[in-house]
């Protein structure tokens, strides 16, 4: 987990951030990562990351030091128009000089592996709740079918959040039917390699990972 601080006041402002970064499903933690930048060495504005270290593989140290050549000796009155600034340049920035067909998959499969990740948790804390609570007093498979009914009754709530919320900025319906088309398949044998069959609900999850 990250730790990052900030204090301010009237004449300055300090940043600090811890180096320590989980690798591998085993979660080993090494001491080792930068998570707090300069963004250009003639501008008093400091980028601090966490969670994924990268955007489409390309780690966030480099964009910051792209963004801070495109400035040159540009300066902004306020922070939120570097902020701006910076956001814009991620959006216009051509990816596909960084990005090749590994590098997509690799993103992608990512990507989807953490939301998985985090569906089978608490799928998984749902069944151990229900084993917890009824264990003694029904039958292993009246409990799973209460799983099924409460594990189902999550994912269909979480799917109809997402179909309520907008698409994420410069991510559109054509984007979404680009992503299904070429990953569909891979998305759902992720989900078929992560899940017991106790833990499987059927539900169609396909929405679900086009909005994420």
């Amino acid at each position: 987990m990250t730790a990052e601080i900030v204090l301010m006041n009237p004449r300055g402002v300090a940043l600090a951030a811890d180096s320590a970064v989980a690798i591998g499903r085993e979660r080993k933690v090494y001491h080792s990562a930068k998570k707090l930048f300069e963004l250009a060495p003639h501008v008093p504005v400091g980028v601090m990351i966490y969670g994924v270290e990268s955007l489409f593989n390309v780690p966030w140290e480099t964009l910051i030091k792209m963004y801070g050549n495109e400035l040159n000796n540009q300066r902004f009155p306020t922070l939120k128009e570097y902020v701006q600034g910076f956001i814009r340049f991620l959006n216009d920035n051509e990816y596909e000089a960084f990005m090749s067909d590994v590098n997509e998959v690799n993103f992608i499969n990512r990507t989807v592996n953490e939301e998985i990740e985090r569906l089978y948790e608490k799928l998984l804390t749902i069944s151990r709740e229900l084993y917890a609570g009824y264990g003694e007093l029904h039958l292993q498979e009246e409990i799973q079918l209460l799983y099924v009914e409460h594990g189902g009754n999550f994912l269909k709530e979480s799917l109809r959040t997402l179909e309520e919320s907008k698409f994420i900025p410069v991510f559109d319906e054509e984007d979404f039917t680009f992503l299904l088309e070429n990953y569909g398949g891979e998305i759902e044998r992720l989900i078929e390699e992560k899940f017991e069959s106790h833990l499987f609900v059927g539900v169609d999850l396909s929405q679900y990972f086009g909005h994420q």
